[in-house]
């Protein structure tokens, strides 16, 4: 136990020197499994929140993306090989914003409740969309919000944008370190650092530099 303590320890320190981040066990913004049976480092960048409130102000747009009924999504002549029913989604349109922003892999909405496609919304509503993988985290919410505004002018308005997490919309800034207690079958151990503070990962902080230590 000792040793697995003084070897995150001093991992972390090296980390903590390459990265300018401080060291901090709460919630992480990003992961560093080290496994030294297969020497092997594994990078997991956990997803990035925003909340805010939403206005719909167009008819004919769903919440959500909405996966073409023939081809479920994969891409065929009748959705015009969008893969999706419509073309366009309040998530979409958010979310196209924030991933040229984060350069994120993904997007997933969550809203509290939902309208008909049909229909407008004009008294705002709550949301969260989860960037997945971002590569950049650190922004100014208040000039996200305008660009949004900005680029979906007369279709979608947001309001009251903000940082958040999963749970209560709130912003998190940490990084941790962590020994799996178990480690290997070999008893060989395994490091985890989780890493962050809603800033852009150095672009030398790659797996092959952090094998060295």
């Amino acid at each position: 136990e000792v040793f697995k303590t003084h070897l995150a320890r001093e991992l972390g320190m090296i980390l903590s020197e390459k990265t300018g981040k401080d060291m901090d066990r709460n919630v992480p913004d990003m992961t560093v499994v080290f496994n030294f049976e297969y020497n092997t480092v594994e990078l997991t960048i956990m997803p990035l929140y925003f909340y805010g409130l939403y206005k719909k102000l167009i008819r004919g747009i769903p919440q959500t993306r909405w996966p073409c009924s023939k081809c479920r999504g994969l891409g065929c002549e009748p959705c015009d090989w969008t893969g999706f029913q419509y073309k366009e989604s309040v998530e979409q349109l958010i979310g196209k914003v924030l991933m040229d922003k984060t350069d994120g892999l993904d997007t997933r909405f969550h809203g509290a409740g939902r309208e008909d496609i049909d229909a407008l919304n004009l008294a705002g509503r709550e949301f969260v969309i989860e960037i997945k993988m971002p590569k950049k985290r650190k922004f100014d919410v208040k000039k996200l919000e305008k660009e949004i505004n900005k680029k979906n002018k007369g279709k979608v308005e947001v309001s009251k944008f903000r940082y958040a997490d999963s749970a209560n919309g709130f912003g998190v800034t940490v990084v941790a370190v962590e020994l799996n207690s178990k480690g290997t079958e070999d008893g060989i151990p395994v490091v985890k650092l989780l890493i962050s503070d809603h800033g852009e990962f150095p672009a030398s902080f790659q797996a092959r530099t952090l094998q060295k230590y």
